[in-house]
């Protein structure tokens, strides 16, 4: 899995900045969010700071009830999720 940081600077210019490959312990929904939110904490202090989350549409990534984009969002409430565009069929 990778994971990849955009942000805005305070002049409005936008940042997208690549933060490494990563292993799972598994494929899973909770396997999933517990790597991305291990590495959240070395950047976000925050959490009302991440407002958005963007993953292709397979279920266990975008899953309401679930997926990993719920278990980030329960923390991270403010995390909207919205469909990868680069996944458009």
């Amino acid at each position: 899995m990778s994971i990849i940081f955009r942000y805005i600077l305070s002049g409005g210019t936008p940042v997208e900045r690549f933060w490494g490959f990563f292993n799972p312990s598994g494929h899973d929904a909770k396997s999933l969010s517990e790597c991305i939110k291990y590495n959240l904490k070395e950047v976000i202090e925050n959490h009302g700071k991440l407002i958005s989350q963007s993953y292709d549409g397979a279920a266990v990534m975008s899953g309401r009830l679930s997926g990993v984009q719920k278990l980030i969002r329960d923390e991270y409430t403010n995390a909207h999720f919205v469909h990868c565009y680069a996944h458009q069929f």
